[in-house]
Parts: structure tokens; sequence; C-alpha cells
């Protein structure tokens, strides 16, 4: 009998051992599992990660926990990027959507430093869009901005966006109850043709009145026709000179910048 419970004992000591080193291997596994998925990875000017989709900021959302698609979160700017002052943020890296701009966490600065970088671009909104910028202008190229969008980054977007059919220099919008500033562009381009999409614009910007327009985005595109210039009317009569036109000067209204849009609009020529 008491060899039979020296025997136990020592069974039950062995599996217990056993079973310890096998949940510190599984641990350590893990741990190495994560620390991959959480190495930053670069393209171009971004450093990026892919996130498994149920770690998406849900904002009370349903998604399938056990989905095995991935999204992009961009983290940062690679060195390359840094060393850029315009960089364009794409919609898709290798094929996987960026849902995410910025990462909440108190061990991450919250802006991304760069001594060049001056303006940013995306055509797209983000599924979320965190304060990671400082001194930077960013420009949104969109005109539907989904509901369920969380920006916390001062950004700009088009006149197309009204608060109560009106225009204003500093609005304040609100997405899903979080108060956000946008700031209304100054300078819009427009596809100039019936049908357009985006409700005809191409893209916009914004600079100090009085100023030259220093960027000019890349030509736009239309099946049958050859894009010629930007024009500042839409019949396209006087054509844009970007080395000496400037924008109108700055005027006040009740001791407020009075908002002023400069339009720009394509002329095509038929193939």
């Amino acid at each position: 009998m008491k060899k039979s419970l020296i025997t136990f004992i020592t069974l039950l000591s062995v599996l217990l051992y056993l079973n310890i080193n096998f949940t510190n291997i599984c641990s350590s596994n893990s741990s190495e599992t994560r620390n991959i998925n959480a190495d930053y990875k670069i393209y171009g000017d971004l450093l990026y990660k892919e996130i498994p989709i149920s770690q998406l900021h849900k904002n009370g959302c349903t998604i399938n926990l056990l989905s095995e698609e991935v999204f992009i979160r961009i983290v940062g700017l690679s060195e390359e990027g840094k060393n850029k002052e315009i960089i364009i943020i794409p919609q898709y890296i290798n094929g996987i959507e960026v849902k995410e701009i910025g990462e909440i966490s108190k061990s991450i600065e919250i802006y991304w430093e760069s001594e060049k970088l001056r303006r940013v671009y995306m055509d797209f909104a983000p599924k979320s869009f965190y304060n990671v910028f400082k001194q930077i202008k960013c420009i949104l190229c969109v005109n539907e901005i989904p509901n369920d969008c969380i920006i916390n980054q001062h950004i700009y977007i088009s006149s197309y966006n009204h608060v109560n059919g009106d225009i204003y220099n500093n609005v304040e919008r609100d997405y899903r109850g979080q108060s956000n500033y946008c700031y209304y562009a100054n300078v819009s381009y427009f596809y100039n043709y019936d049908d357009a999409p985006e409700n005809g614009y191409y893209f916009i910007d914004d600079y100090e009145y009085g100023t030259k327009i220093n960027y000019i985005p890349p030509n736009p595109t239309r099946e049958g026709f050859l894009f010629e210039g930007w024009y500042k009317e839409k019949e396209c009569v006087n054509k844009w000179n970007f080395d000496s036109d400037t924008l109108p000067i700055r005027e006040y209204v009740d001791s407020k910048v009075k908002y002023q849009e400069t339009r720009l609009f394509a002329k095509w020529i038929k193939e």
C-alpha cells in the first residue's frame, strides 16, 4: 500500500512537471508569435502592421472573431518617409486594406516625428485616424465620410461636406458622438464633365490665402480623352499658372477669416 502511494505521488509529480513545461513551451510559442505579429513592416514611406480583423476598433460593431482576415494599421513613418515633404497614404498595401492610422498606446509616442514632412494626402476614409501628426497638414480627398469613421486627427475635407448647408472655415463635426475638428480645404479640383465620380471632385488641397499652390496633383484620367490642364472656370478659358497665380488674399468677416474656395477645372481634349 505504501509502495503504491509512493508510486502514485511520483507519477503525479512527473505529470505536473510535464504539464508545467508544456504550458511554458506553449506560452513561449505564443509570446514569440505575438512578437512576430508586433514587428513593424516597411512599405515605402510607411511602417505598418498586419492586424487580425478581430482586433479592429469596432466602436460597437459586431465582427466575426473567428475570421482569419487581417487589415493594415499604419503605425509610423519609415526613414524614407521622414525625409519627404509630402506622402500619400494608400488604401491598400499588398492587397490588404488600410483601416487604421495610428495606435492607442501609452507606450508609443502619439506624434510621428519628422523634420521635413509637411503634407499627407489620403483618397479614402479609414475606419479610424488617430492624432499622429503635429503641425502637418492632412488632406482627406473624399466626399463621403462614413458615420462610423473615428477621426481624432485635424484634417482638411472638401467643401462638399456641408454642415446645415453652410460653409465655415473651422468646422466641428461629430462622428458617433465624438467631437472632431475638420477644416474645409480652400482649393478644389474638379473632373469637369457630367457623371464624374466623387460628385465631380477630383482632388482637394489647402494653402494660406495669398500664396501659390506648391503641389500639383497627378493628372486625372478619362476614357477617350486627354487631360490638357487646370483652368480657372468650367469653360476652360484661363489656365491656372502654378508658377505665378496665387490664392485670393485673406479677408475677414466679424473678425473671423472668411472662407474662400479656389476651384480649378480640368480641360479635356477628345482623342
